[in-house]
């Protein structure tokens, strides 16, 4: 998870833009923007991971562990935050301080979102949540991806689950995948759009 910012040119100020980020599928599993981005809006975005995501899945955190890596932002580190995870059973790590690599996935997701708004200007928070409501969308459904064979995110996570796609151990922390399907046979699956994204905003 991380945070950036937004030029907002007709309020003359910064916009936060908070991601949480699958890093095996990396598809984006929650966003929220604002003028400020504080530890209990954080938390309104796990709670919601928790209960749409990992506990519909039956993701146990004594069967598996769910690394929640980000920098030492006060949104992260707050006494709040870190009893929240505790409580839920979340592996909380941080980042050393000025090394992004550390969290290459998020960084990279990051210059996704430069690209895609780098002639975009805004007028006001709404124009910016509207712009970002069509990026996440396409970002998760449509656009192809290199850490993912070169298929959109929503689709990868649905072959992965149908038992389309095998993972390689190579070393330690190192994967290949192994795609079980020809591309051109992929959108012909009956469901192949099970984890289709929509966008769903928190207060």
């Amino acid at each position: 998870m991380d945070i950036k910012y937004v030029w907002i040119e007709g309020t003359n100020k910064y916009a936060f833009v908070f991601t949480i980020l699958d890093t095996f599928t990396r598809y984006a599993l929650h966003w929220s923007v604002g003028y400020s981005m504080k530890s209990e809006q954080i938390k309104w975005s796990w709670e919601y991971v928790i209960a749409e995501y990992l506990q519909p899945h039956g993701v146990n955190p004594k069967d598996l562990v769910v690394e929640v890596r980000s920098d030492n932002g006060k949104q992260f580190t707050s006494d709040m935050i870190r009893q929240f995870f505790v409580d839920n059973g979340l592996n909380q790590v941080f980042t050393k301080p000025y090394t992004p690599e550390e969290n290459g996935h998020i960084e990279s997701f990051h210059c996704i979102i430069n690209k895609a708004l780098a002639n975009d200007m805004f007028i006001d928070l709404k124009h910016l949540e509207q712009r970002l409501e069509r990026f996440y969308i396409c970002y998760n459904n449509d656009r192809s991806h290199s850490g993912t064979k070169g298929i959109p995110p929503t689709k990868f996570w649905t072959l992965f689950d149908l038992g389309y796609i095998d993972v390689v151990p190579l070393k330690i922390n190192q994967i290949r995948l192994k795609l079980k399907v020809a591309y051109q046979d992929i959108l012909t699956l009956p469901d192949i759009n099970k984890y289709q994204y929509r966008v769903i905003q928190l207060p």
